[in-house]
């Protein structure tokens, strides 16, 4: 498993996708990089570009994208436009290619959240067709959507591994799998047993301390050993994306790679 970083959790610069951190990101040992889709789509294309080039040419792969509609894109309620969503989504895929990505993350909140009053059935019939979109789209790129759940106080859709599971396996789509993020997972007290017997589904990883979303630092934290030991009996050998945040970058990521190196090893 190889060892990665959520620019945008610790960005400082306007732009908030957070390049300005690549050296230190490589001195902490870090092996590639997660860029936000959201905020590189919001850029002047200029700028865009400019930005891809440095990704491009910084040695660390951009292995996977986040964030990928925006709250303006709706992908559930009644102010959905098909027209809209294809449209985002087609230009998001593109800017994602053009980085070299494997894996788009679908969280989204924003989007996908469900407007009061609104069908909670309807609203995941909705959402699967943006999966169901998005996966056709990212077909050509070789690219896969993959679901994250968000916990309660973030979304009212899709708040737990299994929900994610569920949907994944009822669309059987072969661009659109699962993702696991320990932060949503341990607030959610969930069960391990459901990632060891999820093989072939879960196809990207996101961690942090459970403790205000903190870059993990200290095995005596939390269990981290506990749920990369069960990504690892269920087959898992893809990336972990370490999405905390901190004021010591330099200095918190090296103990979070080490950390996390030392749990994929001793399991």
């Amino acid at each position: 498993m190889k060892i990665g970083v959520c620019t945008n959790m610790n960005a400082q610069g306007a732009d908030k996708v957070g390049l300005e951190h690549l050296e230190a990101y490589q001195k902490a040992g870090c092996e590639y990089i997660e860029l936000p889709l959201t905020q590189l789509m919001a850029l002047e294309a200029g700028e865009r570009e400019a930005l891809i080039k440095t990704a491009r040419s910084s040695g660390l792969p951009c292995r996977a994208c986040n964030c990928f509609f925006p709250g303006s894109v709706k992908v559930t309620g009644p102010d959905v436009s098909e027209a809209r969503v294809q449209e985002y989504a087609r230009a998001a895929i593109e800017v994602a290619a053009a980085l070299g990505t494997s894996f788009i993350v679908f969280g989204s909140s924003a989007a996908r959240n469900i407007p009061a009053g609104f069908s909670h059935q309807e609203a995941e019939k909705q959402f699967c067709a943006a999966l169901a979109l998005s996966g056709d789209l990212a077909e050509p790129y070789g690219i896969t959507i993959v679901i994250e759940p968000l916990n309660r106080m973030e979304s009212n859709i899709i708040n737990t591994f299994p929900d994610s599971l569920r949907l994944a396996r009822s669309l059987n789509h072969p661009r659109v799998k699962c993702l696991v993020d320990y932060f949503h997972f341990a607030l959610g007290n969930e069960s391990l047993e459901v990632i060891r017997s999820s093989r072939g589904w879960i196809k990207h990883t996101h961690i942090a301390n459970i403790l205000e979303r903190r870059v993990p630092v200290d095995s005596r934290e939390a269990p981290y050993a506990d749920f990369i030991r069960n990504l690892k009996a269920g087959g898992y050998t893809g990336g972990i994306s370490i999405e905390g945040y901190t004021k010591t970058i330099e200095a918190d990521f090296a103990k979070a790679v080490a950390l996390l190196k030392d749990c994929v090893t001793g399991c």
